[in-house]
């Protein structure tokens, strides 16, 4: 398996997981559960960015080390759909959910909605 389907395959089984432990949180009415589902949906997001990138020719030292450097080649070899994607993940899943602390279900769900959404379109080259 080459590195870029590595990514994906990661991406796809992060976002499962993510997305049972967002049910089971609920359920439990659990924010600690939550904000760690989060967390693995943002590391979904970034995996999948990273086999997107490197589908697009980029070597796997090229792969980005922070988030400007993702924000720049998302800018560089996504579209508009993707970038509008990715800063709604990063906004709602990463900042709000996961280092603030701040779970509101729907959002979540809506969220993560978006990083499948995210990770179709890595997978479909853009």
């Amino acid at each position: 398996m080459n590195t870029m389907n590595t990514y994906l395959n990661k991406a796809q089984k992060l976002f499962q997981l993510s997305k049972k432990e967002v049910n089971k949180a609920k359920q439990a009415n659990d924010d600690e559960l939550a904000r760690d589902a989060s967390g693995k949906a943002w590391i979904a997001t970034a995996d999948a960015l990273r086999g997107f990138l490197l589908s697009q020719g980029l070597k796997q030292k090229e792969l980005p080390k922070s988030e400007r450097q993702r924000h720049d080649l998302l800018v560089q070899y996504g579209d508009e759909r993707m970038r509008l994607l990715y800063r709604s993940i990063r906004s709602e899943i990463h900042e709000d959910a996961y280092y603030e602390g701040l779970i509101n279900y729907i959002s979540l769900f809506e969220a993560l909605d978006h990083v499948k959404k995210f990770i179709r379109r890595c997978e479909n080259g853009g």
